[in-house]
C-alpha cells in the first residue's frame, strides 16, 4: 500500500514515476491519500473508491462512501499471489524486489533522508570494498546483498517455523563467515524502520523452499 498525504492529487501520484514502478514489480497495490482509494491488480486499475473529500478546509464525508472502500480493501487482501513454481520465476520477482530496494535507498540519499544506519554502511562498504564508492554502487550492492543473503538463508532454513529475514544470519551458511557477519547488521531490527523494509520482507518470504532449492541447483 503507497501512502500519500491527504489532498495529493492521485492521479498526479499515479502517472509518477515511483508509481510506474511498483505497477511493474507489484502484482496488488493500493494508492490512498486516506481519503480516496485505488487498487491495482498486476499494473492495471481495478477499483476507486473515497471515503471523504476536504472542502473549505474540512472533511466532507461521502455518501455510502464506507462501503465501496471496504469492499476495495476486501478484494485487495482477498488476492492470491501465484505461486513461485520455476527457477526463471522466482528469479524474476526477486530481481524486480531488489530493484525497487535500490530505488528506494537512491532516493533516500537523494532527499537526503537515508538513515544513520545506511549512511554507516555506505562508509563501511566504501572502506572495505571500494574507495569513492557511488551512492548507486553502494544502493546496488546492499540490494543485491540482502537478495543474495536471503537467498541463501532460506535455502538453509529446515525448520517448520515461517522464514524470516530476523533469523537469516544464522542461516547463512558458516562457510561464508563474512555475509553472517554483514546480514547481523544489516538484516537486524535497525532495519525495521527503513522505508524499504516491507520490500525486504517479502524478498525473504517470495519463495517457497522447494522453489529456492530447485533455482540453487
Amino acid at each position: 500500500m503507497e501512502a500519500k498525504d491527504i489532498g495529493v492529487p492521485l492521479r498526479e501520484a499515479e502517472r509518477s514515476e515511483q508509481l510506474r514502478r511498483y505497477l511493474a514489480s507489484l502484482d496488488n497495490l493500493i494508492l490512498t491519500d486516506y481519503l480516496e482509494f485505488r487498487w491495482y491488480l498486476k499494473g492495471k486499475r481495478q477499483l476507486k473508491a473515497r471515503l471523504a473529500s476536504v472542502q473549505d478546509g474540512r472533511f466532507v464525508k461521502e455518501r455510502k462512501g464506507a462501503e465501496p472502500v471496504l469492499q476495495l480493501i476486501q478484494s485487495f487482501l482477498a488476492h492470491q499471489p501465484e505461486p513461485v513454481s520455476r527457477p526463471r520465476q522466482l528469479a524474476e520477482r526477486m530481481a524486480r524486489l531488489t530493484h525497487l530496494i535500490r530505488d528506494l535507498v537512491v532516493s533516500s540519499f537523494e532527499t537526503r533522508m537515508a538513515s544513520q544506519n545506511l549512511q554507516d554502511l555506505r562508509t563501511a562498504f566504501s572502506e572495505v570494498l571500494i574507495p569513492d564508492l557511488t551512492v548507486p554502487q553502494f544502493a546496488d550492492m546492499f540490494s543485491q546483498t540482502l537478495a543474495y543473503g536471503l537467498f541463501a538463508a532460506r535455502i538453509n532454513h529446515t525448520d517448520a517455523a515461517r522464514f524470516q529475514r530476523q533469523d537469516a544470519s544464522r542461516e547463512i551458511p558458516r562457510t561464508n563467515p563474512f555475509l553472517r557477519r554483514l546480514f547481523t547488521t544489516i538484516a537486524g531490527p535497525e532495519l525495521d524502520d527503513e522505508p524499504f523494509v516491507g520490500f525486504v520482507d517479502d524478498l525473504g518470504g517470495r519463495c517457497s523452499l522447494m522453489s529456492c532449492r530447485s533455482s540453487a541447483r
